[in-house]
């Protein structure tokens, strides 16, 4: 997490400026005792103008904000599919059994389950010391009886794949990979990856099928995202 904090200097509804020095344009902040989830979207010197996704009642200057490090971003990865999310990817059925009928403001909630293990399938035929880059298929894991996620390079990640790891049952946070890129740098890789929600997801291709496929299985054969 950021070490980046500062003071709420005013508020206006959900708009709430804070003394903020080096924090980004666009980065994820969490404001106030109760921790409420905000987003910079204005600088002005030192002063940050955060958009605050919760309601921002009780809260008043002189309480701290804290900068996340990274921006806004969702997480992708096994466990999406039959999920229902509040609009900064909470899972609603965890914010039930947490918080009842009514969110919680501040809530802080993991989007996909760490516990869960998935079943993954390492691709067979990617041999190590392969210089990989986004959307190298490193894997499958079987999400639904009808939907097989496949496991990708994320689109910021490209170099030489030192590990892969064998068939088996990984919980999201495990590493499932190693890549090793330009700058000598290994960055380890696992079974979801978070990504900006204010940046286009790449793609290699679409499928502008006039038929619809038969199962999901085919879409994700026939799409090619990242």
């Amino acid at each position: 997490m950021s070490a980046i904090k500062g003071e709420i200097i005013a508020i206006n509804g959900p708009l709430v400026t804070v003394q903020l020095p080096g924090v980004h344009n666009g980065e994820q902040v969490r404001v106030g005792q109760l921790g409420l989830m905000g987003e910079v979207i204005r600088l002005a010197g030192k002063q940050a103008t955060i958009q605050v996704y919760e309601s921002t009642e009780s809260l008043c200057p002189g309480e701290m904000a804290s900068a996340l490090g990274h921006p806004l971003s969702v997480e992708l990865g096994p466990g999406l599919m039959g999920q229902i999310f509040d609009g900064v990817q909470r899972p609603l059925n965890t914010i039930v059994a947490r918080s009842g009928d009514y969110i919680a403001r501040g809530l802080t909630l993991d989007s996909l389950s760490r516990e869960q293990k998935w079943n993954f399938s390492p691709n067979n035929r990617l041999p190590l010391q392969t210089q990989v880059s986004g959307g190298t298929l490193l894997g499958k894991v079987q999400e639904t009886p009808s939907i097989s996620h496949p496991i990708l390079v994320p689109p910021d990640c490209e170099g030489e794949l030192l590990e892969l790891a064998h068939a088996g049952e990984y919980p999201l946070e495990q590493t499932i990979a190693k890549v090793k890129r330009v700058n000598g740098e290994v960055k380890p890789l696992c079974l979801f990856h978070r990504w900006p929600v204010r940046t286009p997801r790449p793609y290699l291709n679409r499928d502008h099928a006039v038929v619809p496929l038969l199962t999901g299985q085919r879409i994700l054969d026939t799409f090619s995202p990242y």
